[in-house]
Order: C-alpha cells, then structure tokens, then sequence
C-alpha cells in the first residue's frame, strides 16, 4: 500500500471519528433490554451442538438440501474454480508480458542514459 492511501485513509477514519462525536453520524447503541432478556436463556447454537438429535438433524437437513441442489452446487463451484483460475491466469499472464517488454525496453533505456 502507497503512503498516499495511508494517508487517504488516516484522514477519513479521522473525519469519521469527527463527525461521530459531533453526534452528526449516530453510532451504533447496545441495546441493553435484548443482552437482559437472553442472558439466562441458551442460544439455539449452544443448544445444536449440545445435544445430538438435534446435530443429527441439522446434518440430515442439509444433506437434503445438497442433494437437491447438485447441479446448482456444482455449477457455483465451477465457476468460483473458474473465476480463480481466471484471476491466476490473468496475473501470470500481464507478468509475463511485462517481463518481456522489460527485455525489449532495455536496450534503448541503456543507450538513452549512456547519451544523458
């Protein structure tokens, strides 16, 4: 990251934190009833993991769920492997480009700065 973005992005933290205490941006508030109200009761995590009907139950749901999505699944992991690939292949392949413009450049570059 260039100096230049840090910076960019100190100052806008910066403006934030300004305007927050400003009270122009409201900041986000605990809501104090909803941490009352749930803290003695279990979350529906705690409770899934705990007991295991109820993880076999979830498993069974979402072996359903896969099996009735296949294709869909496998078409979104196709192209997730597909748009990677493309990423990969797009960075190697600018590299290369680059390196063999640096090839042909340097020549010239070398003569231009023997004549300065």
């Amino acid at each position: 990251m260039t100096l230049l973005k840090k910076v960019g992005y100190v100052l806008k933290l910066r403006i934030i934190v300004y305007f927050c205490s400003l009270k122009i941006i409201p900041m986000a508030k605990k809501n104090k009833t909803a941490t009352r109200s749930t803290s003695g009761k279990k979350s529906e995590d705690t409770k899934l993991y705990e007991s295991p009907e109820a993880l076999q139950e979830q498993l069974s749901k979402t072996q359903q769920f896969a099996d009735k999505n296949k294709n869909l699944l496998t078409g979104v992991l196709t192209v997730a492997v597909l748009i990677i690939g493309g990423i990969f292949w797009y960075q190697w392949y600018v590299n290369k480009q680059d390196v063999a413009a640096q090839e042909q450049l340097f020549p010239a570059v070398f003569i231009l700065r023997k004549i300065h």
